[in-house]
């Protein structure tokens, strides 16, 4: 009994081809135990790799709206595009007449140490351009190609979007860098 294929790691790598069914996964379970074994059959499940930031980005992106922009359709293309930045769930939200976003900064702390903390930034016409192409695929009609083609967000959606004032996002009503205690006594860790 000296064969070293069984090991956990190589039991792990064949355990989805061998549980398409019943019997095969008890088989393998066997002989692992077999070989010296004790665990359960609960500890051979593959265990899942967090999703990369990349490909949750681009999953993200692939299920974006679609906003063909047509001439004069100027009012239609920012509803579609402020709907598309709140089903994002980008992180921007209203705070009074401003659409702001955290992000994680350095600041100066006390003793003028520098610390990394949360931040509100303004969204400026060009950092919203940017958001918004990212929440949403544009696209505008070429007259020589006859046909739609991808666009960037064009800059008078975004300042349009800007001067708005009546947006639908989330209102950001405050936020903490530290872990919060409910009354239930069960801490919570918010995301800034």
């Amino acid at each position: 009994m000296s064969y070293t294929g069984n090991t956990p790691q190589g039991i792990r790598a064949k355990w989805e081809s061998h549980t398409t069914s019943t019997i095969g996964a008890l088989w393998l379970y066997a002989k692992a135990r077999e070989y010296g074994w004790e665990g359960t059959p609960e500890a051979f499940e593959p265990v899942e790799e967090p999703e990369s930031e990349e490909a949750a980005m681009l999953r993200k992106r692939q299920a974006a709206p679609l906003i063909r922009m047509h001439p004069g359709g100027l009012d239609l293309t920012v509803r579609a595009a402020e709907k598309a930045l709140v089903h994002a769930e980008d992180g921007i939200y209203c705070y009074g007449n401003r659409l702001i976003r955290p992000v994680k900064a350095k600041i100066i702390a006390a003793d003028n140490k520098r610390d990394i903390g949360t931040r509100l930034v303004e969204l400026r016409v060009h950092h919203l351009m940017e958001r918004l192409t990212y929440a949403a695929h544009f696209q505008r009609f070429n007259v020589r190609a006859d046909k739609f083609v991808n666009a960037d967000c064009p800059k008078i959606v975004a300042e349009a979007l800007l001067e708005h004032r009546a947006w639908s996002l989330p209102l950001l009503t405050g936020f903490t860098d530290c872990p919060v205690q409910a009354e239930t006594m069960r801490r919570w860790v918010l995301p800034a």
